[in-house]
């Protein structure tokens, strides 16, 4: 046996290291997993906000450009502010902070709901600047993704099952 460590030390270390970055490794993937799952929790629970599900509710009463609130109004911030947050979600999802698939699980019927009345919200705000700034591009990629998004819940199922 004492031969054979001697003749085979080598191998003995390389192994030992193969499985130390192996170990670390999977520590890694464990750690990222968790962080995501977090971050995820800290973006769900924020666009569970009083504040924001307000910002949300608001949208809903935009249908025309006219209909969007004056700037400086209380409604006009609380809508702006509930985008901007969908926009962060959006960003935490290019970024891979978040999973796409969690998202989309949870908030596509959400960000459907509001594509319409954000995109008369976003032509006004744009319209006010004198670029040709976009506002939210990270909300315009999540409107697409969640379009194209079917769960496998039964809320994305038509009532015939078709």
């Amino acid at each position: 046996m004492i031969n054979w460590l001697d003749d085979n030390k080598d191998l003995l270390g390389l192994t030992l290291a193969v499985l130390g970055l192996l170990v670390t490794a999977y520590t890694v993937l464990i750690a990222r997993r968790s962080q995501r799952r977090d971050a995820f929790m800290r973006i769900h629970e924020t666009l569970l906000q009083p504040e924001i599900q307000e910002g949300r509710r608001l949208l809903f009463n935009i249908s025309r450009l006219e209909d969007v609130p004056a700037l400086g109004t209380s409604e006009y911030h609380l809508i702006n502010r509930a985008l901007a947050m969908y926009d962060t979600l959006g960003h935490y999802v290019a970024q891979g902070y978040v999973s796409e698939r969690h998202v989309l699980d949870v908030w596509h019927h959400s960000i459907r709901d509001i594509r319409a009345p954000a995109e008369l919200f976003i032509a006004v705000r744009a319209a006010r600047h004198r670029t040709s700034w976009k506002p939210w591009p990270y909300l315009r990629k999540l409107f697409d993704k969640a379009a194209a998004f079917r769960s496998i819940e039964d809320c994305c199922t038509p009532p015939d099952g078709g």
